[in-house]
């Protein structure tokens, strides 16, 4: 089977030359945001794939990732994106990780809302042996003249970051060929797969021969790799959107720009009606940042970060906790500020998307050393189970074996924990068991005024105690290996 490729980068729509095409897929990923930015827009998303299907034969795929996180999904859990999925004509989706931020219960909640079906297939509900109910192991999809296969998989590690062993997972070399067999018989003429940057590093490549479209959802740069499979990277709150495009020759695929295209007024209108009150209020300045700071993750997920500092000092001020800990992976903004900038809700809420209850739990010194010996133990892959801390000052030398990291912990003023417990400030998430975080119910210290409050307005409030916020580094987090 000839497979052919086209990297050309298109704005506009895009007429077809190929007297002999079939049909197309257009396929995005990772489109949480309901806000419009200089770059993105599900508006002009949605106008440029209905416009497509005006004058060719096309299919929606939109690759997950997207129900979670942004304002509205901390309260509906991502029942506005599957009403504004609907109306963006999106024909079918893949289920993805962050779909789980809510667990499976959720997920079948949204199958019964959206008006295309949800696709998983490596993935069964532990409580009952079988598949997400009201989920899809798989698709044949109607592309033009063709009929292709869709598969969706997702690694094991969901488990860790969003179920919490609550899911069986099918990671084996030998489950995508019977799947890829089986489609086939079904009538599909060619097989796509859509699958995470997980799963990818985690099994031999040569599983994926049989296919002949391997999607990676990730938050990046479109891009076609030419072969067989087709392999496409795809994601991202950007303004691009891959084509495939299906002949009974071959595939090929292109990456095209949207920016250009009108608004689409459906969509437009039910974004409007869910932002016109939310915007009210993420536009209430904040505090004005005295000096600049960041919260890139290249930073944050690998050492002491100014941001977390404000982030877990609002959080330990607030419960009035010895010690507080926040995952560096629920925070996500992953940007520069410049000193002189005014911090508004919007920007605490783009950098602690996922809301989060938070508790406090009383821990002895040594459930204080295990958890810190987790927080450092994946800072190599900059893992977002990372800790920011505050009441605490932790040396560690992450040249030393992993569990065997630390080097000395204290309390804020330098003296080692002596007490027998501490009362230590977490979220819902690290409770949950979230990054392999071990806790239990007998350690929560009830308090509900606590748990009725999300992070990121705890952090607001925490903001709007002063005109002047001076972020600063509090030598809370030292790695010898880079001294």
């Amino acid at each position: 089977m000839k497979y052919l490729l086209r990297s050309v980068f298109v704005a506009g729509l895009v007429l077809s030359s190929t007297a002999s095409l079939a049909g197309s897929l257009f396929f995005t990923s990772n489109t949480p945001d309901i806000f419009a930015s200089d770059s993105y827009s599900l508006e002009r998303l949605a106008g440029y794939v209905k416009a497509q299907k005006q004058h060719k034969q096309a299919f929606f795929l939109h690759g997950g990732d997207s129900l979670f996180p942004n304002p509205l999904s901390v309260y509906d859990n991502g029942s506005h994106m599957v009403s504004i999925m609907n109306g963006m004509g999106v024909d079918a989706m893949t289920v993805n990780r962050r779909e789980f931020t809510r667990g499976m219960d959720q997920i079948s909640l949204r199958t019964s809302e959206s008006l295309f079906p949800m696709v998983l297939s490596n993935l069964k509900d532990i409580r009952t042996g079988r598949p997400i109910d009201g989920v899809m192991t798989d698709y044949i999809a109607p592309v033009g003249q063709m009929r292709i296969g869709i598969l969706s998989y997702i690694a094991d590690t969901v488990n860790s970051t969003y179920l919490m062993g609550e899911a069986e997972v099918d990671m084996s070399i030998e489950g995508l060929s019977p799947r890829i067999a089986a489609l086939r018989q079904r009538g599909a003429d060619y097989v796509v797969l859509v699958t995470e940057p997980d799963f990818i590093k985690m099994v031999p490549d040569s599983i994926f021969a049989g296919l002949d479209v391997l999607i990676t959802t990730k938050e990046t740069s479109d891009s076609v790799t030419e072969g067989r499979p087709l392999r496409i990277v795809s994601g991202g709150m950007d303004d691009e959107l891959i084509e495939i495009e299906f002949t009974r020759q071959g595939v090929s695929a292109v990456v095209h720009h949207y920016l250009d295209a009108a608004p689409d007024p459906e969509v437009s209108a039910m974004i409007a009606r869910y932002t016109g009150q939310l915007s009210i209020v993420l536009d209430q300045p904040l505090a004005t940042l005295a000096v600049g700071m960041d919260s890139l993750r290249s930073n944050i997920r690998t050492g002491e970060s100014a941001w977390g500092n404000v982030v877990v000092d609002a959080l330990r001020h607030f419960t009035k906790a010895d010690i507080a800990a926040v995952n560096s992976g629920s925070i996500r903004g992953y940007r520069t500020y410049p000193g002189g900038y005014q911090m508004t809700r919007r920007d605490v809420q783009a950098e602690l998307p996922f809301g989060g209850a938070v508790y406090t739990v009383k821990m002895t010194p040594s459930e204080i050393n295990n958890m810190l010996e987790n927080s450092l133990s994946r800072i190599e892959e900059s893992d977002g189970r990372y800790l920011q801390v505050a009441g605490l000052r932790v040396t560690y030398d992450t040249r030393l074996p992993v569990g065997q990291r630390l080097v000395n912990v204290t309390d804020e003023q330098g003296a080692p924990l002596t007490g027998f417990q501490y009362k230590v400030a977490i979220t819902d998430y690290m409770l949950r068991g979230g990054d392999e975080y071990k806790f239990n119910q007998r350690q929560v210290i009830p308090d509900l005024t606590a748990e009725n409050r999300y992070l990121w307005n705890i952090v607001s409030e925490f903001l709007m105690q002063s005109a002047q916020l001076t972020p600063t580094l509090k030598g809370r987090l030292v790695d010898l290996s880079k001294e």
